[in-house]
């Protein structure tokens, strides 16, 4: 199994939802897929779980079904690493280990235990090893190809046991001046973190007797998205941006991690190099991002017929509600969804009124255009997840 972490120090750029799409679209392509949510935020749990589920993990007494449920012994110090049972997301594809705010609590002693580790101590190693070992085990149990790991948008101590964790990472970059800002704190970070981790490993005791991370995390490369089109092209406000990620990424990643050796005769930064820095680009799906999350699919699925909205096991889609409804009237006329979040009306029994804009009623179209859901193909992500020519499968 091969562990990539999407990571970035900017917030906003969407990772989230990219990791979703491409874990689906892995698992329709015939790959197993684990993701773990280990962002307290939990919004990869958000999306890839129904209300139902998402319930039952967080009422009051729940318990063994979170990341912050597997850690919680350690928290506590009564014990190790309890790992939940992943939640199948896509039936023998695709499973979700659930994210937790109160994976907050684990968070608070993770700086302490880094600094027992670089003084020896074992169980400094097992508190920085815990999810890397959770990932692992649970990989594993569901037989993954692929664990894919949403982490938050900061340089905290769990980020830094996970990515140490990793054996690639992916950055997801927004077409902004703020993700460019965002890149040597990535690239200086990691590069202190992988030498502390060396120095730790150099002076662990004997009693550490279960895995602990390589510690050799390397670059797949980087994804520009959120940005507009015109006729084809990303839109020039956007595009001076874009232009400028591969002399950035270069100089604030690339470069520092190229210092290190990969243990296979090359770098950290190889594989990012080898066949250019950039995975792949995706623009800005406007309303289908919303759409897709409130059927908890992702955003290639709705170019499927009103069966595969029936199979999400979403309500409103059994009942021919309103998010359902406005996705019929959209392949019905042409047309575009402007709104979809039910009204005041709808929530009393009513039908609720989604506008619906053909695009005939306008000359310039514009990033409308760009946005129908009949041009979102799973294409789009195969293109994206060229990535996997870069990546050797082993498989647990």
């Amino acid at each position: 199994m091969q562990t990539i972490s999407f990571f970035n120090h900017k917030g906003g750029v969407g990772k989230t939802t990219m990791l979703f799409n491409a874990a689906v679209e892995m698992g329709r392509l015939g790959k197993r897929v684990l993701m773990v949510d280990y962002d307290a935020q939990a919004n990869l749990t958000a999306i890839a779980l129904q209300d139902e589920m998402l319930t039952k993990l967080f009422e009051p007494g729940a318990d063994g079904l979170t990341v912050a449920h597997a850690f919680a012994p350690l928290v506590g110090g009564s014990g190790d690493l309890d790992a939940p049972e992943a939640v199948e997301v896509r039936p023998g594809r695709v499973w979700l280990v659930p994210g937790d705010i109160r994976l907050s609590d684990f968070e608070g002693i993770m700086p302490n235990a880094f600094t027992e580790a670089l003084a020896g101590q074992e169980r400094g190693f097992r508190v920085t090893s815990a999810p890397y070992r959770l990932v692992q085990q649970l990989g594993e149990i569901v037989d993954a190809d692929y664990a894919f790991v949403d982490l938050g948008p900061n340089v905290e101590a769990l980020n830094r046991a996970v990515l140490l964790g990793s054996d690639y990472l992916i950055v997801p970059m927004a077409s902004d001046l703020f993700s460019l800002r965002a890149l040597p704190s990535v690239g200086g970070s990691l590069t202190t973190w992988i030498r502390q981790w060396a120095t730790a490993k150099s002076v662990a005791p004997p009693t550490v007797n279960f895995p602990i991370p390589n510690g050799a995390p390397r670059v797949l490369g980087y994804v520009s998205q959120q940005f507009n089109v015109y006729r084809g092209e990303a839109t020039a406000a956007f595009d001076q941006w874009i232009q400028r990620i591969p002399g950035e990424i270069e100089a604030g990643l690339l470069e520092p991690l190229s210092i290190h050796p990969d243990g296979r005769g090359g770098s950290l930064a190889d594989p990012a190099r080898s066949d250019g820095a950039s995975v792949g680009d995706l623009k800005n799906f406007h309303s289908l991002v919303p759409h897709a999350q409130t059927l908890r699919q992702a955003i290639f699925e709705l170019t499927r017929r009103r069966r595969c909205a029936r199979r999400t096991g979403h309500p409103g889609a059994r009942e021919r509600g309103p998010v359902q409804g406005a996705l019929r009237e959209h392949h019905r006329s042409g047309g575009l969804i402007t709104r979809s979040m039910p009204s005041p009306r709808a929530e009393r029994g009513r039908e609720s009124q989604v506008a619906v804009r053909p695009e005939s009623r306008r000359r310039d179209a514009g990033p409308w255009r760009e946005s129908r859901i009949a041009k979102v193909e799973p294409g789009t992500w195969s293109e994206f997840l060229r990535w996997r020519r870069r990546v050797p499968v082993a498989r647990a």
